[in-house]
């Protein structure tokens, strides 16, 4: 078999991460195929079979059309064609066609980013079946980041369920009226379930100085500048003896303030109410709330909802 070696002339970032596994590359190939650690990987692969069925005018169920269409066309097919890929290299076809999920409907927010409302999954014997709108499955969004405050985390699983049950007849007026809703909801929440979740890292590399004074080396993330904030306070404060200060290995929760620094940070579980400045609740309501339901909201094919709920019929 003939391979070749590539050297990596560039790496760039191509998006906001904080914690994040890398666990996906993209390769300059229609294939999308490559070698890693002598083993053939590919990508997973979703196609829609919804034209397919409207041309057979099938009046069944469409699961069963396509579980069909699986096993009576595609199998053999694809079986044939994987064979005649390992001969053409002189070796045993080890790949098989696996057909993962079937969703009545899909979110795609990004790559690795989406949101499936499922019909069915693999599993020993004929495989699971879900009624529509009962196993709504996100993958990689804020659903599912361990970032994401509890309180929004609730919410947006709502949020979604409405937007899958609603689909193309969802109304902006509803989706404001509900989201005004939230937000009341949101005022009384304790600080902690409103806040973002990271971990510190290179504290020292960002923050210069933050005893007397707060100084911030060049790009210094926004959740570390909170922790300066935090540790600058603590360490002028009478409470130091009460509360740990912050290093870098520490699980953080940060929020949005109505200060001057505009944002600040604290330790998981124990909360520095003596200290702490109040919450910007628009401003965050609008960053853990009406922002990652936005993307669902564009991905859906709807303009953004505004930051501060407030919007003309005529926009729309």
């Amino acid at each position: 078999m003939e391979y070749y070696f590539d050297e990596v002339e560039s790496i760039e970032q191509i998006g906001e991460f904080k914690d994040e596994y890398v666990y996906d590359i993209e390769v300059n190939d229609n294939t999308h195929t490559f070698i890693g650690d002598d083993i053939l990987v590919h990508n997973s692969t979703y196609i829609t079979l919804k034209p397919i069925i409207d041309s057979c005018d099938w009046k069944g169920n469409k699961i069963d059309f396509i579980l069909k269409l699986k096993k009576l066309r595609l199998e053999g097919y694809i079986k044939n064609e994987f064979d005649k890929y390992a001969k053409k290299f002189n070796t045993k076809n080890l790949q098989d066609l696996e057909l993962e999920k079937i969703s009545y409907s899909a979110l795609m927010v990004a790559k690795k980013k989406y949101i499936l409302d499922l019909a069915w999954k693999e599993s020993s014997g004929p495989g699971i079946r879900f009624k529509p709108q009962t196993k709504i499955k996100p993958v990689g969004v804020e659903v599912v980041q361990g970032s994401t405050p509890p309180f929004s985390r609730r919410i947006l699983k709502q949020l979604l369920n409405i937007l899958f049950k609603k689909g193309k007849l969802l109304e902006y007026g509803e989706v404001v009226k509900i989201l005004k809703e939230y937000k009341k909801q949101f005022i009384l929440e304790d600080p902690s379930n409103i806040s973002k979740t990271v971990s510190i890292g290179d504290y020292e590399k960002y923050v210069l100085e933050d005893r007397k004074e707060i100084k911030l080396g060049f790009k210094c993330p926004i959740h570390i500048r909170g922790a300066a904030v935090y540790n600058n306070g603590l360490l002028n404060s009478k409470w130091r003896a009460k509360y740990n200060l912050i290093n870098t290995g520490d699980k953080i929760k940060y929020y949005y303030a109505k200060t001057d620094e505009s944002i600040f940070a604290f330790l998981p579980g124990n909360f520095p109410y003596e200290m702490a400045p109040e919450v910007n609740y628009d401003l965050q309501f609008e960053k853990v709330i009406i922002e990652p339901f936005n993307r669902f909201m564009i991905a859906s094919g709807f303009n953004p909802v505004p930051g501060n709920l407030i919007y003309a019929r005529s926009l729309f």
